[in-house]
């Protein structure tokens, strides 16, 4: 039987690590934190849930990484933040792709729903889950630091999966300006040194996205797209010139990532849609909302873009129907957490997955909660 080992690198988490790994007892069969130096009780909560907590005081965040790498005795690895979250449910989903993994599979990008407040959220996909191995480490240096390249040397990462990973981070902690310029130092740096150009400038310029700079984001991103036209940086470069106003430009953008594979498929459509819905031709966003349920059919994101364009155009007997599925396929709709505002810089906005005629539609998905609570 296929194995899980769930790993964490912590520090200072008492508020949020307890979260995180409430639900892990229900489909790992072991959880290794690696405390690397807290003042509170991060290491106790985590021992108190059944966590094996390895004491790495001060270590550097690659090193903290390579502790539970090389800790994890089981024949897959699952990595998850303090401020993330997996359900239940999507947890004994996860085992059950497990067990039916082709052996060509050495990993797998989950996605990832970054949560920005007022019921909205990002998708991205991260490489999280892969097969233990003495041959993976991380590489990129401290900051976004991915095994994705080592895990790649193994076999192929699956892209099509939908096993969620909930990131929590700006509901909990709310936004830092000085976080944001602490990170964007930090990829500035990256560069100066030579380190994976192109990856350290699509961060970049995401930093200068989170505060609202989408003209030098796009600047930063224009020589990177021109030199290394892959599906990312063809997508981060769409979401800017979107978030700019520049949506004619923007779906060139999104057209060419779409043609080069599934990763970014979501993103890039929901540039698409955008475009199509400001020129007014919403039953075009609605064709590709409905060709993305196709092949997408556990993406919460797509039934709710469904309900808003359905809204829109008034089809109200299949409205009700796509809100009901995203509730379904993603819980946290139900969470007031989901629907708290939040001010000030926020990482993933550009990558806002919820289309703009969505207000609505959230809006009461929030008073459903109120009037039940």
């Amino acid at each position: 039987m296929t194995s899980l080992s769930v790993c964490m690198l912590a520090r200072n988490e008492e508020d949020n690590i307890g979260r995180s790994l409430q639900t892990t007892v229900d489909f790992a069969d072991e959880v290794v934190v690696v405390d690397n130096g807290s003042t509170d009780a991060t290491a106790d909560v985590a021992t108190s849930m059944g966590a094996r907590v390895i004491y790495r005081p001060n270590a550097l965040l690659d090193e903290g990484r390579e502790a539970y790498l090389r800790a994890a005795a089981c024949d897959w690895i699952l990595v998850i933040d303090a401020d993330e979250v997996i359900t239940s449910a999507d947890g004994l989903r996860l085992r059950a792709i497990l067990a039916a993994t082709p052996a060509d599979v050495a990993g797998y990008a989950l996605p990832r729903h970054d949560y920005l407040g007022d019921g909205r959220w990002a998708n991205g996909r991260l490489l999280r889950l892969f097969r233990r191995s003495p041959r993976v480490h991380y590489e990129g240096g401290s900051v976004h630091a991915t095994p994705w390249a080592e895990v790649k040397r193994l076999g192929r990462v699956d892209v099509e999966n939908y096993v969620p990973i909930h990131h929590l981070d700006l509901l909990i902690n709310g936004s830092s300006r000085r976080k944001r310029d602490t990170y964007r130092i930090a990829m500035e740096r990256a560069i100066a040194k030579g380190q994976d150009t192109g990856a350290f400038a699509a961060y970049l310029a995401a930093e200068y996205a989170a505060l609202g700079s989408y003209d030098e984001a796009i600047a930063v991103m224009q020589p990177v797209v021109d030199s290394e036209p892959t599906a990312r940086n063809l997508v981060f470069t769409a979401q800017f010139l979107a978030r700019a106003d520049r949506l004619d430009v923007a779906e060139g953008f999104a057209t060419r990532a779409l043609a080069l594979g599934p990763r970014f498929r979501e993103q890039a459509t929901t540039v698409l849609c955008e475009g199509a819905i400001e020129r007014g031709d919403v039953q075009r966003a609605r064709s590709l909302l409905a060709e993305l349920a196709a092949q997408a059919p556990n993406s919460p994101s797509v039934h709710l873009n469904l309900a808003a364009v359905s809204e829109y155009v008034g089809c109200d007997d299949r409205t009700d129907l796509h809100v009901e599925n995203a509730v379904r396929l993603n819980p946290l709709l139900d969470n007031p957490l989901t629907f708290r505002h939040v001010t000030g810089p926020a990482l993933y906005r550009h990558q806002d997955a919820i289309l703009s005629i969505a207000e609505g539609i959230l809006a009461r998905l929030k008073a459903r909660i109120i009037t039940e609570s």
